[in-house]
């Protein structure tokens, strides 16, 4: 068994002990925000701005990992509780599947929302948690020697990955460098099953098939080093 057949076995019982470790994180900042009272978070709401940059794999083990990069926006209501918006960009190459998509590149972009829960220790470091759902832009290029190949025998082929609603969990440790500056290790585990299509036209008669692809499942796990700045 490969190495990457072996991840992939093991990602799913390694994203539920992650999962169940990171609502338990996320339960006790509530109720330590809860504990500390309304005036406690007054006057420490904050806004932020973020760049993050890693590396992605997918857990199907037919798509491979490649780099991850996106952004974010950061808005605290007090030290324990924050929301935020980001954009993820992942692409991997994904060997050809008979059941699903052939040989090629697939491309997502995961828009998130998630609530934050943060846990300061002293003035420096804040470990924090997070969950909440996306939306999945996708898109799929099929690899120039498959298309080259139909072309040769007079066919045009053609697939799609639509887009798709998600989840998303994770959490990370934000060590702070100045008032407004601080960097992070940040980990997040995307979750979304997506459909398809496929189209293969007859370049000479130009009569058109085509069919749908199910059951794309885009979960993948992001592992990045980011960057925030915080304007109040």
């Amino acid at each position: 068994m490969t190495k990457k057949r072996r991840w992939a076995k093991s990602l799913p019982a390694l994203v539920l002990a992650l999962f169940f470790g990171f609502a338990s994180l996320f339960s006790y900042a509530i109720e330590t925000e809860t504990l500390q009272g309304k005036n406690a978070g007054t006057g420490n709401s904050h806004i932020g701005l973020g760049l993050l940059g890693g590396y992605g794999l997918f857990a199907n083990s037919q798509y491979g990992g490649g780099a991850a990069f996106g952004a974010m926006f950061i808005f605290g209501f007090s030290k324990n509780i924050a929301i935020e918006l980001a954009g993820i960009y992942l692409e991997g190459d994904v060997a050809s599947d008979p059941e699903a998509l052939s040989k090629g590149k697939l491309t997502t972009m995961p828009l998130q929302l998630s609530l934050l829960g943060r846990f300061p220790i002293g003035k420096k470091l804040t470990p924090y948690v997070l969950a909440g759902g996306s939306y999945f832009l996708n898109s799929f290029t099929l690899d120039s020697a498959v298309a080259d190949g139909w072309n040769a025998v007079g066919f045009t082929l053609a697939e799609k990955v639509d887009n798709a609603f998600g989840f998303h969990f994770g959490g990370g440790l934000e060590f702070t460098l100045g008032k407004a500056l601080s960097v992070c290790i940040d980990m997040r585990y995307c979750l979304a099953k997506t459909k398809g299509s496929w189209s293969m036209k007859d370049n000479q008669s130009t009569i058109e098939t085509d069919g749908t692809l199910s059951d794309i499942k885009l979960n993948a796990i992001v592992f990045a080093l980011g960057f925030k700045y915080f304007f109040k």
